[in-house]
């Protein structure tokens, strides 16, 4: 069942009927794919749900680096579109083997590759990669006002140096973040959003595109919006 995070929105009572019915479906395995993760984990981890335990949490992580090399050379191989050795590590070492931003990217080149009768090479990975963020732009640049400040000087920070030692005082007056109070509820409000993950002991962000975009497009310090204060009338008299 795949978006099965929907489940909780689509109806009030649909996971404590869907339990009672799997209940009766002994020889029957069921697969539960979903692409919000925290929904997904809460679906089937909090103790307060119709559905807990009913399934075994198996977080997919990115695809194997030689796998997704070989698909790639042979999906090009297919078009008769050559593709250098140094392009298809250019592509995977920008997406970090992400399944949707590595298709994404290898089309552009794919793409743009096969119209001019060229073959890819790492500096057209890149050329078209500045195309994917500026396709990618008004997705992102939605996705970003829509934060308040604290998250986006999080992302900004996480984007430029990683999360190494974030909580320490150098890392936060570098980057502005505040209290560590403020950053761990800013990494938990972020998490539950999907914008960062896990990795290991820490956190990064979890699309690699806007990560590049925050980069490229968002290096600037945060804008404050101030509202002037009305000026008081001098007493009369």
């Amino acid at each position: 069942m795949d978006e099965f995070q929907e489940v909780v929105s689509l109806e009030e009572h649909l996971p404590a009927t869907m339990r009672a019915v799997f209940q009766q479906q002994g020889e029957v395995s069921h697969v539960f794919l979903g692409s919000t993760r925290h929904i997904m984990t809460e679906v089937f981890t909090n103790s307060n749900q119709p559905l807990y335990r009913m399934a075994k949490v198996v977080p997919l992580g990115v695809i194997d680096h030689d796998v997704f090399e070989g698909f790639l050379r042979a999906r090009f191989a297919s078009t008769a579109t050559r593709i250098s050795e140094g392009a298809v590590e250019r592509i995977l070492d920008i997406t970090g083997c992400h399944p949707h931003d590595t298709q994404q990217l290898a089309y552009f080149a794919w793409s743009h590759a096969y119209l001019h009768h060229q073959p890819v090479t790492p500096e057209l990975v890149d050329q078209v990669f500045s195309r994917v963020l500026e396709v990618e732009n008004d997705r992102f640049t939605l996705l970003w006002e829509d934060l308040p400040r604290s998250q986006r000087l999080t992302l900004k920070a996480l984007a430029a140096e990683g999360d190494r030692g974030i909580y320490s005082e150098e890392y936060r007056l570098r980057h502005g973040l505040g209290a560590p109070s403020t950053v761990q509820a800013s990494l938990a409000a972020l998490r539950k959003k999907d914008l960062v993950q896990s990795a290991g002991e820490g956190y990064v962000i979890s699309d690699r595109l806007f990560s590049a975009w925050i980069v490229r497009y968002r290096r600037g310090p945060e804008q404050v919006l101030r509202i002037p204060r009305k000026p008081t009338m001098p007493d009369e008299g």
